[in-house]
């Protein structure tokens, strides 16, 4: 028997299961790591009945298995936590699952893996930094249509629905973005220990020459600190990205100065960059940067271990007190500079998103597990946090600790840290440490966000992809070394620049302006 609904009669079925779907994820169905890591694949499928699932209206779905790739470091108890999602699954849209994890550090290759040799899977994390409109253009993504949206995920297209134009190509919609933050920030994270340890007022902090005073205390006063602790695209010439909006979502040259006009920059041939290279030299030269800081794959042992002052970060409303959790260890935040308002384009709202693979074999049940990840709370709950008294316990109906005798490094399963990558961040439970009121602080900081003028605009890189891939590769040959300051500036940086031209910088900039020049003529843009 097929496992799909097939023809006009699976478009009506599929039309009345999601109305269904619907009206109980308003009755209450639910109840109530680290940037890098190690790959592993892990995967369960439950006790699934070969006979189809009826549901409240006598509709019938045929068992299926959704096969998804999904970012976070490797979890000892991820089987124990998958059979308790197929439990979920099953019950909802007759479905299980097999969770394809790894962290960051293989994630893309293993995705680019199972596109490039045309696997069948289902679901998969996608972001404007992961190559997300590249694989667009290699048809690698289902074309989400609101005839889809409409059958299968009528609620999450009310939820998101003023967003989900930022997330399109060429006007087709290929993946729905994470509810979570949709504005942010680059700024500071610090181990509130040693700031409340050496008075530092992080509220005086405007310049990068404003930082260098608190790393020499640190750095004089605690052997085997990092003051500054870089890793893989958090340098301290990323404290420029305030300044900078990437046309792209990626590190690539082009980009616009925010709050200004449409003329698009190479970023590294600006002299505020020049200038940031020389300071995260002089740093690295003094002690203040880790000295693997251009190798560096995995950042846990020293973020756990908290052998750090400071590190970049993409902030919002919590953002300390998330990684606090997943670190084990108090922290603080500020924005910089200091004052900084936080802003909202394309890239903050494709930054996370989950697509749907061309090679699913039921792409409609491939978009009702999105739905139920974006407004089920328990099923959410379960991906982010696992099973209820055993991995953490409720202090209330909607705040939450570890399980006794368990933290951040012990516990069998979590995505502590990491759950901004899938669903809806604004129906998890909050923890013991974090702001009963997180959600509603989220929604008032998208509300209160400065908005790209070029919102809704979305780079494609099909007319230069021959020259978007030599580029991507001397970007990722200098860049790292350059931002860490682990090289001397005199000799390299010129040897970057030469690369870039040669690459085809010249052809990547005049492309992005020429299209962002039409985007703006087309939409009324000044």
């Amino acid at each position: 028997m097929s496992k799909r609904l097939t023809g006009k009669i699976a478009k009506a079925l599929y039309a009345v299961l999601a109305m269904a779907l619907t009206l109980s994820l308003f009755a209450g169905c639910g109840s109530g790591n680290s940037k890098e890591g190690a790959s592993t694949v892990t995967s369960t499928s439950g006790d699934s009945s070969n006979a189809a699932a009826e549901n409240s209206s006598g509709l019938k779905l045929e068992p299926y298995e959704i096969k998804a790739y999904i970012p976070n470091s490797p979890q000892n108890d991820l089987e124990l936590v998958t059979a308790e999602i197929n439990k979920q699954l099953q019950q909802k849209i007759n479905a299980t699952i097999k969770i394809n994890m790894y962290g960051f550090d293989s994630y893309q290759d293993k995705v680019n893996l199972a596109i490039a040799s045309g696997e069948p899977f289902d679901v998969c994390f996608s972001a404007n930094w992961m190559q997300y409109s590249q694989n667009v253009a290699k048809n690698a993504f289902t074309e989400i249509t609101d005839e889809m949206l409409d059958r299968d995920a009528p609620q999450t297209k009310a939820n998101v629905g003023r967003f989900l134009d930022s997330c399109k190509v060429d006007g087709k919609l290929f993946a729905i973005p994470t509810e979570k933050e949709f504005a942010a920030y680059y700024g500071l994270v610090a181990k509130k220990e040693l700031v409340d340890k050496y008075n530092l007022d992080l509220t005086k902090l405007k310049t990068l020459a404003d930082i260098e005073p608190m790393l020499k205390t640190v750095k004089e006063g605690e052997p085997g600190i990092y003051p500054f602790y870089v890793y893989k695209n958090g340098t301290p010439v990323g404290l420029l990205l305030n300044t900078f909006e990437m046309v792209d979502g990626s590190n690539l040259p082009g980009v616009l100065r925010r709050n200004t006009d449409f003329k698009v920059y190479n970023q590294y041939e600006e002299p505020e960059y020049k200038e940031a290279l020389k300071i995260a030299r002089d740093w690295f030269q003094k002690g203040y940067i880790n000295k693997n800081a251009a190798t560096i794959t995995d950042t846990s042992p020293d973020e756990k271990g908290g052998k750090f002052l400071f590190e970049l970060q993409v902030l919002k409303p919590g953002k300390d007190n998330e990684l606090a959790q997943s670190y084990g260890y108090p922290l603080t935040q500020t924005a910089f500079p200091a004052d900084v308002k936080p802003y909202t384009s394309c890239n903050e709202v494709q930054n996370s998103m989950m697509a749907i693979s061309r090679t699913s074999e039921d792409k409609d049940r491939a978009l009702m597990f999105i739905e139920l990840l974006h407004n089920d709370k328990e099923l959410m709950n379960t991906f982010a946090f696992g099973i209820e008294n055993k991995h953490y316990v409720k202090k209330s109906e909607n705040v939450v600790d570890f399980a006794p005798g368990l933290n951040a490094t012990s516990t069998g399963y979590s995505m502590v840290g990491m759950q901004w990558t899938l669903g809806n961040q604004l129906i998890e439970y909050t923890w013991t440490n974090e702001d009963p009121d997180k959600a509603q602080k989220l929604k008032d900081f998208n509300k209160d966000a400065v908005e790209s003028k070029i919102s809704g605009f979305s780079f494609n890189s099909e007319p230069v992809k021959t020259e978007q891939a030599a580029i991507s590769n001397v970007v990722k040959q200098y860049v790292q070394s350059l931002e860490s300051g682990s090289v001397d500036i005199d000799s390299v940086y010129p040897k970057f620049i030469s690369a870039l031209k040669a690459a085809g910088v010249d052809k990547l900039i005049a492309e992005k302006q020429k299209q962002i020049d039409e985007w703006a003529a087309a939409n009324g843009k000044k």
